[in-house]
């Protein structure tokens, strides 16, 4: 993904593990999961309209660099995104997250489904960023939102 070789991809599904990590197979996986966060926001994925990062241990940190993919408009193409098993997202995450559609210039136009955590309809702020990046018009087409 580093060298624009995967711009072909349509549908990318990660697929974590479940349960909890422990020791140097906690640390290969968390430079792992770094590394490619930070991928996502190289212009390389323009094709891209399907991204699940299924019980991939996303975290609020995690979440940022996600959002900044959204941000510098990497992740416009896409029409589903899926966080389904990422308990450790929390209501920064989520608010990050929204709040990278609003200030990207096209938000995520395609968007239909977003699939996220039920947990972080908990924190406070997190409904209210959905209903504001849904407002601006950055998610034009959105019309489900799932809550795992």
């Amino acid at each position: 993904m580093e060298r624009g070789q995967l711009g072909f991809l349509r549908k990318l599904e990660v697929a974590g593990v479940w349960g909890p990590l422990h020791g140097q197979v906690f640390q290969v996986f968390k430079e792992s999961k770094l590394t490619f966060l930070k991928t996502l926001s190289l212009p390389n994925l323009s094709l891209l309209s399907e991204l699940s990062l299924l019980h991939f241990h996303l975290n609020d940190a995690d979440m940022l660099l996600l959002a900044e993919a959204v941000r510098v408009g990497n992740l416009c193409g896409i029409r589903v995104l899926n966080l389904d098993g990422n308990q450790s997202v929390g209501g920064k995450g989520m608010e990050a997250l929204m709040r990278a559609v609003v200030e990207s210039q096209k938000g995520l136009p395609l968007l239909k489904r977003l699939c996220i955590p039920y947990d972080v309809y908990r924190f406070t702020g997190s409904t209210e960023a959905i209903i504001e990046a849904r407002v601006s018009g950055k998610l034009p087409r959105t019309t489900l939102i799932q809550l795992f």
